[in-house]
């Protein structure tokens, strides 16, 4: 069996010199709203993790979805059930 917990983390991305004033121009217009809008604005933007920033999601935060889910095998390597989730009813 596996336990699932749904967190919350920062992501970073460095951003060239060259891309700093148009990115920053669209993060106050608010066209970028994710960090994959930053695909089409900049080349190849990196992405760090910063693990130390790491949060359990509280049970009820938006839509009211699972934060704590056991899964078990299937019945193929591909396919998992879900033997317990606190999602809201």
């Amino acid at each position: 069996m596996e336990v699932d917990f749904k967190v919350s983390l920062w992501t970073r991305a460095t951003i060239r010199e060259e891309d700093k004033d148009k990115v920053l121009a669209a993060l106050r217009d608010g066209s970028i709203s994710s960090f994959a809008d930053l695909y089409e604005l900049t080349e190849d933007p990196q992405w760090e993790n910063l693990y130390d920033t790491m949060e359990d999601v509280p049970l009820g935060s938006g839509d009211g979805g699972a934060t704590i889910e056991a899964q078990e095998a299937g019945d193929s390597e591909f396919h998992q059930t879900t033997v317990y989730t606190n999602k809201n009813k």
